[in-house]
């Protein structure tokens, strides 16, 4: 998540870019083990987690005033989406 080296020469603004990309890496971690753990691996790169539950094909569909987002029962099981959607509109549990 991000990149090696810093995109800017001013020390404030590359001060700001890397707390944003700590912050992320941050968010990543705790989506990753608190919510996808049972579908993927605990210790994945960033990109895989992206290609696996974000990066999926999905029809957008409008009808009576909802949106539906559609996609193929092969991915559905393989996620286990409803599940997941559950996991991430619960409130976190503290261990």
């Amino acid at each position: 998540m991000g990149s090696e080296q810093l995109p800017f020469t001013n020390f404030g603004m590359n001060g700001a870019y890397y707390s944003l990309m700590v912050i992320s890496h941050f968010l990543m971690e705790s989506f990753r083990k608190d919510v996808v753990s049972d579908i993927i691996a605990t210790r994945c790169y960033a990109t895989r987690l992206r290609r696996e539950i974000i990066d999926i094909a999905v029809k957008i569909v409008r009808t009576g005033h909802r949106i539906i987002l559609k996609t193929t029962r092969a991915v559905w099981e393989l996620l286990d989406v409803k599940n997941l959607w559950e996991r991430c509109n619960s409130p976190a549990m503290i261990c």
